[in-house]
């Protein structure tokens, strides 16, 4: 998945309304930038795996997996183009800690992966809808 660069439409030389300029400036670094994003992969194989993510570079770099060739982005979320990395770490961080506590199996355990070696916890999740 790669998001085409585009130029933004809309002229942004509005020195008459410093305030409008500033915003529309703002707007098209947003609208331009291709880096920052939160994502959630999954994979062809196997309908109720998925991951979340986040990188800050372009969606490109996290679209595949060399240890898994079924596995794809699903969607992409594009954060601001100024966005700090502890910030989009802590997004990522709530979401999956909701995802943690919705998605639980029968015996109120939780559906996300664990980490063979570490015992920690992945990014990833299995048997989810």
């Amino acid at each position: 998945m790669k998001k085409e660069k585009t130029n933004y439409p809309i002229a942004t030389d509005l020195s008459y309304d410093y305030k409008m300029e500033w915003s529309l400036q703002e707007d098209q670094k947003n609208w331009e930038s291709l880096d920052k994003w939160l994502y959630l992969g999954a994979d062809f194989k196997n309908r109720g795996f998925a991951k979340i993510g986040i990188t800050m570079g372009d969606l490109s770099t996290r679209s595949y997996s060399s240890a898994n060739p079924n596995y794809y982005i699903f969607c992409g979320f594009k954060c601001r183009y100024n966005i700090s990395k502890k910030k989009l770490k802590c997004i990522e961080r709530d979401i999956l800690r909701k995802f943690t506590n919705f998605y639980i199996d029968e015996n109120g355990d939780t559906k996300r992966l664990v980490h063979i070696d570490s015992g920690c916890f992945s990014e990833c999740f299995d048997n989810v809808n």
